[in-house]
């Protein structure tokens, strides 16, 4: 069966502003690869012509064409003469998932399927909301690491992460080079039972930015979790930074029972706090 253009079904709902700092062109790139990884492009579909996306979002031919260029060196699109230009992106197929509900089995899970790389490493005095969240004393250190997770050989996290010294004091360059900080943890006997987490969102800096392979500004899901062991005391603090076109966290909700005036309002469907909706990782 034929392929058909989805321009009928893709508005010019958000147009090029050439008041901006950014090039034309990499907003046409950006309004596109949007509709990729939202699904207004399907893998396969046929986007719409050169001419077709000139016409929509009033800009030159030039600029599409380069902002197309960008998406194909992506891998999100491939162009071929004489057939037009194709989606290339299947969601989920390098995405990772974590269930809200059950951070500690997510996190686990994701250390087994991805890998990890080491860019920091030492021993400092915390920042002051660290230093709360873990309840340590004035003065007290804590081992700081920065690693950067992938998945298919794709970054998709920037964590940092700070532990008490007393506990870090346990872990070795070399593991942290490969394990998840999960693991190593509960290689010093510490049975990991709870973690607190809260997700917003954030911009990419330089330095997160050339690591995870996005622009300076790209929207990032952000999330700050204490992990805490089987005595309630916090065992460690993650400030993690995620790529969302390759990090989700997700939530089922069900109906809660009707209260006296009949109403039944959705609620997250376990106990615990709920957030957005993109995933977790395994430091």
């Amino acid at each position: 069966m034929a392929l058909k253009s989805r321009t009928s079904e893709m508005p010019a709902d958000s147009r090029p502003n050439d008041q901006l700092r950014t090039p034309l062109y990499h907003q046409v790139y950006l309004i596109l690869r949007d509709k990729i990884l939202s699904g207004v492009f399907n893998d396969g579909d046929l986007i719409p012509s050169e001419a077709e996306l000139s016409r929509m979002y009033g800009v030159s031919r030039i600029t599409v064409r380069r902002a197309v260029e960008d998406l194909a060196a992506e891998g999100l699109v491939r162009r071929r003469r004489g057939a037009g230009t194709h989606v290339t992106y299947e969601p989920g197929r390098d995405v990772i998932s974590v269930d809200v509900k059950n951070i500690l089995s997510g996190l686990f899970e994701i250390g087994k399927e991805t890998t990890v790389k080491l860019l920091e490493y030492g021993i400092d005095l915390p920042p002051s909301d660290v230093k709360r969240a873990l309840r340590l004393e004035d003065g007290a250190q804590v081992q700081r690491t920065v690693r950067v997770r992938s998945t298919l050989g794709n970054p998709f996290s920037f964590i940092v992460a700070y532990v008490p010294y007393e506990i870090a004091a346990h872990f070795d360059r070399a593991r942290l080079e490969t394990d998840s900080l999960v693991d190593l943890l509960e290689s010093t006997g510490r049975k990991l039972t709870h973690a607190s987490q809260n997700i917003s969102a954030g911009l990419a800096d330089p330095i997160i930015a050339r690591t995870l392979g996005v622009d300076v500004g790209t929207a990032l899901i952000t999330a700050n979790r204490v992990m805490y062991d089987e005595s309630g005391e916090p065992v460690e603090f993650v400030r993690a930074r995620y790529r969302p076109d390759r990090f989700q966290y997700w939530l089922d909700m069900e109906r809660a029972p009707a209260d006296a005036d009949g109403k039944a309002p959705f609620v997250v469907s376990s106990a615990g706090r709920a957030a957005p909706t993109p995933v977790t990782e395994a430091d």
